[in-house]
């Protein structure tokens, strides 16, 4: 399944899968939104704003 909307994949998925035109990483949804791998797979353009338990993650654009 494709799923754009970042900021909401933790709420509807245990694993994800971040592309840029090759696999940049796979795995725990919560192990993968990481600023390492976000910079990976987008180039520095997005940072994690806010993650708990219950609220998601919050991404934001640089």
């Amino acid at each position: 399944m494709v799923h754009h909307d970042l900021s909401t994949v933790t709420d509807y998925f245990d694993q994800v899968m971040l592309l840029n035109g090759h696999l940049t990483a796979f795995g725990e949804t919560s192990e993968m939104f990481t600023e390492e791998n976000l910079q990976r797979t987008y180039g520095g353009r997005l940072s994690i704003l806010k993650t708990g338990p219950g609220s998601g993650t919050i991404l934001g654009v640089r």
